[in-house]
């Protein structure tokens, strides 16, 4: 049985089964694409390894290079709204990692909030419970309740588990890079899960499936090496795209496993998560030292030892008398004015279980290597969505640029 990502404990009945299923089917339909052999559906006798964490900065690189490697370019795009709702995030916030940043009147940032959690599983909470769903999306915009119409369209009661399914999908996902329609997860009032169709737990379970092949690189000369994740994109059939954090990280990891004759299958609970955060390279206002720890609180899962949280508030306490945007970002010693400065510090990331070295014979695929594509990082879309960003900030006013681009002129 597939427990809740997170061990969380919001599925009952018919809900927690489907999560179930859904969690079986994704990893068996995987494992029959790829055809694989050393991923496997369900752990055995031969997994003995504790949780092995694969993990990644949460910040979109890909983006970044495809904008000529310019932060300065990156950061306001990321954090593009129109009006108040997030229209950077669909196209942009791809390292299953999505945020949202909460201004005041001013333009500083108050508020940050970071999510990693599927948004499969909510799907299946709307369907199943849509009273619960209704609370926790309710809780995270500081609402007693949401408002159903906003979730559902109407009211959820009246509606069949699949109608509540159908209907949830179409007020709360992203739609290729449109955002939501729902306050609820475009940022307006809050953000609840991944709404990117790339961010998905069954994404995450065919990157690690097609990579369970023991591969290693040879070169032009004949020489063998370990394969990087960037080549073994490129060269063999892999269902990732190169030039970002995470697809790479987790190709090379799982091919590292795989050709040391070892089983892998993924952890259980299910699930992404936010590992750590480098709150060390955030500095008060006046440069006297780092923030500490706790101004970050991690939530929606378990902290046992392994860390399993899903979503992460950011917030100055308002004794401080300050806001985030008083902050400094160490790294580019300016202050923290978009909420991909956080994003930056945030790690991410799953966890797999493997076997001993050995418990599977192998025999290594050696792969011909050679110069990386030219277009591997995909970058058509994204300069083609900057450029309509960029025609858009400049038919506003020097006042509303500033507001809705983040105040994009401070770096």
């Amino acid at each position: 049985m597939a427990n809740e990502p997170g061990n969380l404990s919001d599925l009952e009945g018919a809900g927690k089964d489907e999560w179930d299923r859904y969690v079986s089917n994704s990893t068996k339909e995987a494992i029959r694409d790829s055809g694989t052999t050393q991923f496997l559906a369900e752990s055995d006798d031969s997994i003995t390894s504790p949780p092995v964490a694969v993990d990644w900065s949460g910040f979109p690189v890909r983006i970044q290079s495809c904008l000529d490697g310019r932060l300065r370019k990156t950061l306001p795009f990321l954090d593009w709204q129109l009006g108040s709702i997030d229209a950077g995030r669909p196209i942009g916030h791809e390292e299953y990692l999505e945020w949202r940043a909460v201004r005041n009147g001013t333009g500083k940032i108050t508020r940050i909030e970071l999510t990693t959690e599927v948004r499969e599983y909510w799907e299946i909470l709307a369907k199943y419970h849509p009273t619960k769903c209704l609370r926790l999306l309710g809780r995270f915009a500081g609402e007693r309740i949401a408002d159903f119409a906003d979730v559902f369209g109407s009211d959820p009661e009246q509606m069949t588990p699949e109608e509540r399914a159908r209907n949830f999908q179409n007020n709360m996902f992203a739609l290729d890079n449109t955002p939501p329609r729902s306050p609820y997860n475009n940022g307006r009032r809050s953000i609840a899960f991944m709404a990117k169709s790339v961010n998905t737990l069954n994404a995450a379970i065919q990157l690690a499936s097609f990579a369970a092949f023991p591969y290693q690189a040879q070169e032009a000369d004949g020489t063998i090496r370990s394969l990087t994740g960037s080549e073994a994109i490129a060269f063999t059939n892999q269902n990732a795209l190169d030039c970002r954090n995470s697809d790479p990280t987790i190709v090379a990891s799982v091919i590292d496993q795989a050709i040391a004759g070892k089983f892998l299958v993924l952890d259980n609970p299910p699930g992404i998560y936010i590992l750590d955060v480098q709150h060390e390279k955030i500095l008060l206002p006046d440069r006297s030292g780092s923030i500490p720890r706790d101004w970050f609180e991690f939530q929606r899962g378990s902290r046992d030892g392994v860390e399993r949280s899903q979503r992460l508030v950011f917030e100055v306490p308002p004794s401080q008398g300050f806001t985030i945007s008083d902050l400094i970002d160490e790294e580019i010693d300016e202050p923290i004015s978009f909420g991909g400065q956080i994003a930056k510090k945030i790690t991410v990331g799953l966890y797999v279980r493997v076997s001993a070295p050995g418990a599977v014979s192998v025999s290594p695929k050696n792969v011909r290597v050679g110069e990386l594509p030219t277009n591997r990082c995909a970058c058509d879309s994204v300069k083609s969505a900057y450029s309509q960003f960029e025609n858009i900030q400049n038919l506003l006013t020097p006042t509303a640029t500033a507001t809705s681009a983040g105040r994009a002129g401070v770096l």
